[in-house]
Order: structure tokens, then sequence, then C-alpha cells
């Protein structure tokens, strides 16, 4: 086994990588920050240092962080997220934005009153059932209504 000249072969025959360097014959690089939508692979075989980030997580900018998870009862699309806004909330459940300082904070609230048939509702495009309105896109109070076609009784 060589070390591919970033290390040196133990009396085991196993490589003793130099700072910096890792996985399989020392061939990695770890001094490479993994840029947006990448994370370290913690696989010592990979042959790369950065991979995606997989389902479920994200990361927007480049460092030698992990990506982070997506909120609960959520996941991405795709792999290599690179915001926060990529998660969408599961079938049955609606995005609600969180008061703070992130734009785009967000928890998964399971929808009770009104229907999420798909993943990715938010609160400004859950379905009403027939027969039933509400005073703005930024509210989850559904009203029934009752009267006329026109709402009058």
């Amino acid at each position: 086994l060589e070390c591919s000249g970033h290390g040196s072969c133990s009396l085991e025959g196993a490589c003793l990588c130099d700072a910096g360097y890792g996985g399989i014959a020392c061939a990695r690089s770890l001094l490479q920050a993994c840029g947006t939508g990448h994370e370290p692979d913690p696989d010592p075989f990979a042959t790369e240092h950065c991979r995606a980030c997989r389902h479920g997580t994200w990361k927007s900018e480049a460092s030698f962080e992990p990506c982070e998870p997506c909120p609960a009862r959520s996941s991405t699309m795709l792999l290599g997220a690179t915001a926060r806004s990529k998660c969408e909330c599961f079938v049955g459940f609606y995005a609600e934005p969180l008061p703070s300082s992130s734009a785009d904070a967000f928890h998964c609230r399971v929808c009770t009153g009104f229907q999420c048939p798909s993943a990715g509702t938010t609160l400004a495009t859950i379905s009403l059932g027939p027969g039933t309105w509400r005073s703005s896109a930024r509210t989850t109070s559904i009203v029934s209504c009752r009267g006329g076609a026109n709402g009058t009784s």
C-alpha cells in the first residue's frame, strides 16, 4: 500500500496520513472547505473529500461543517440543497414561518381543518374545503360559510 506522498507506511502496512490528508492511501485533502450544498464525506474510502448534502439536509455557505437538517417533518427533493427553503413539509403538513431573524425559518404543522394534499404546502397555499374561507393567506383561522351564496343569511 502506497500513501500517495501525503503520509508514511506503518510497520503494520497502514498509512499514517500527514496533517490535512485522510482517506485510503492519504489521497484526500482535508484542507479544502466544502462548497454550498456539500459536506465532508465521512467515508474513509471515498476518493473525494466532499459529497452533496443528503436528502433532508442543506448547506448555504462553504465551510468544513456538515449539512444542516431540514425542520422536522420535511425533506429536500434533491441532493445538494443550498438553502433551508429547499426543504418541503411532507404531505399532510404545511410550512408555518417562525418569528425569527431568518426569513426562511419555518416549522411543519399538521393540517387540521384544511387540506395539504402535496409536499411543499405552505401557510399561504393550504387548500380550503368547500364552504370555507379565511381572511388572509397568513392565518389558519378557517370560517365556515353559512347562508346564501353571497354570504348573507
